[in-house]
């Protein structure tokens, strides 16, 4: 055992508040992207009234793509989007079920914005399943692309893009309420 003399003193970390500060970003932008797409699955499985929150007056939401840019083509202005989602996901839905599922995705800090938020951007694959009044069944695979502003602990999509992968019909069915099952 060495005499308490010898013992040398961990110095505080020099730069925790910045490791902090960028884990508590990161964060509020992932909380942001999982309760948008929390917010547009059918039937509704999270609060929408979050929606407004979730984007910056100015935001802008497009397709991007040869099948996504034309269905639904770009958007600016927070009134805009939640019009748009308010005809996808309200009472005459495009969707008789509809889920989202996000994987990890990237996240990279920026600076300040010259508005006092700190910016990010971030790249996530997601898949979406649903069923259609028709009884149309689909899987899509899509690449969200999206960048944040970041003030107060909360982040706010500024710039949406979401561009097709990929595409499967799952099971034509005409009855979009008999059971369904995987052959």
């Amino acid at each position: 055992m060495q005499p308490a003399s010898s013992v040398v003193a961990t110095p505080p970390c020099a730069d925790c508040l910045g490791v902090a500060a960028t884990a508590a970003a990161r964060d509020a932008v992932r909380r942001a992207i999982l309760t948008y797409f929390a917010a547009c699955d059918v039937p509704q499985g999270a609060d929408r009234s979050v929606l407004p929150d979730l984007f910056t007056a100015d935001a802008r939401w497009e397709g991007i793509g040869p099948a996504f840019s034309a269905a639904f083509g770009a958007l600016v202005g927070r009134d805009a989007i939640l019009a748009m989602l308010h005809e996808h996901l309200g009472t005459t839905s495009h969707y008789i079920e509809n889920a989202h599922v996000v994987g990890e995705g990237l996240i990279d800090l920026g600076d300040a914005d010259g508005q006092g938020a700190r910016t990010a951007t971030g790249r996530w694959v997601m898949q979406q399943t649903l069923v259609a009044p028709d009884g149309r069944q689909e899987t899509r695979a899509s690449r969200i692309l999206a960048r944040f502003r970041i003030a107060d602990g909360a982040a706010a999509i500024s710039h949406f893009s979401t561009e097709r992968l990929a595409r499967v019909i799952v099971d034509p069915s005409p009855d979009p309420h008999q059971e369904r099952t995987n052959r």
